[in-house]
């Protein structure tokens, strides 16, 4: 433990962290979009142990923000890799959560992200880039996502930018459309979602239902440009029509979808699931594609 640690952990009291020099700040979380972080701003802000992945060896951050209780040994690998801003004994600088409460007249936190871009507002820099900041639809982000984008309003009132990264969930409603106009919407599906939606749709039906199915396949199965980006292999088994796949790095991407194919695909799983034939590992395509689109009025 360094000298630094040793004295805050004995009760005393964390120095604030000195304003931030740069007018632009990279936040850099856990989802898939960190692998296309640029590292290309002076200052760099990191979520727990991200700038512990292998694909950053060598990278380094100007501050880590930390809340959950750890272990010494593993705050001093974070640590390593910038100085631990936090409210906990092992912070090396201290989090002004009080101040920050008394500046916004609010508690609402719902996760270290919304802490981080309180931070930011609260030391006046004007734009924040966030990767790894993915908040996918039908994960633990539907619990958490409200509060990053509330502070991502309350930096707006101030005039500052913040900017999520392409592949970014955030700020988007699940259609991807303003609610109420149109006849298509955009979702956001991880390549392992789309061929969940491939291999769980249906292979016989009436015309009708077969046609929607080939849309949506054509529609959902990795194109040419996709599977040399992301290093996608893919193989079907022509009598079960299963796909498997390989991909060097998952990504979530921006996917069209006419209103009649959502609708359909809405239909169908609303449908096995009222039949208790609802497989495992479509549950969360289920809660996209049926929960999700319930919080209002139909289509």
């Amino acid at each position: 433990m360094s000298t630094k640690s040793k004295r805050i952990a004995r009760g005393e009291v964390a120095p604030l962290a000195p304003t931030p020099k740069q007018d632009d700040v990279i936040l850099l979380a856990k989802g898939e979009t960190k692998y296309i972080c640029p590292f290309d701003a002076k200052e760099l802000w990191a979520v727990n142990d991200v700038l512990l992945d292998e694909k950053f060896k060598g990278q380094t951050g100007n501050l880590t923000f930390r809340f959950d209780p750890t272990t010494p040994e593993f705050a001093e690998r974070m640590r390593a890799k910038a100085p631990i801003i936090s409210w906990q004994n092992y912070a090396d600088i201290k989090y002004p959560l009080d101040e920050i409460i008394k500046e916004f007249g609010t508690e609402y936190f719902s996760n270290t992200i919304s802490y981080m871009i309180a931070y930011a507002i609260y030391m006046k820099v004007p734009q924040v880039r966030l990767y790894g900041v993915d908040a996918p639809y039908g994960g633990i982000y539907d619990i958490e996502r409200s509060g990053i984008e509330y502070w991502i309003g309350r930096a707006a009132e101030r005039g500052i930018k913040i900017i999520p990264s392409e592949g970014s969930h955030l700020l988007r409603t699940i259609q991807g459309s303003i609610y109420g106009t149109g006849r298509e919407g955009q979702i956001q599906l991880y390549f392992a979602e789309r061929f969940i939606i491939n291999n769980t749709l249906p292979l016989v039906g009436r015309f009708v239902d077969m046609d929607a199915c080939n849309l949506a396949r054509w529609i959902l199965m990795p194109k040419e440009h996709e599977c040399k980006e992301f290093k996608v292999t893919i193989e079907k088994n022509i009598t079960s029509g299963q796909v498997k796949y390989q991909v060097g790095r998952e990504f979530a991407q921006k996917m069209w979808l006419p209103m009649e194919t959502w609708e359909w695909m809405y239909k169908y799983y609303k449908g096995l699931e009222e039949q208790g034939k609802l497989p495992v590992e479509a549950t969360t395509i289920y809660k996209k594609l049926v929960l999700l689109t319930e919080g209002g009025e139909q289509y």
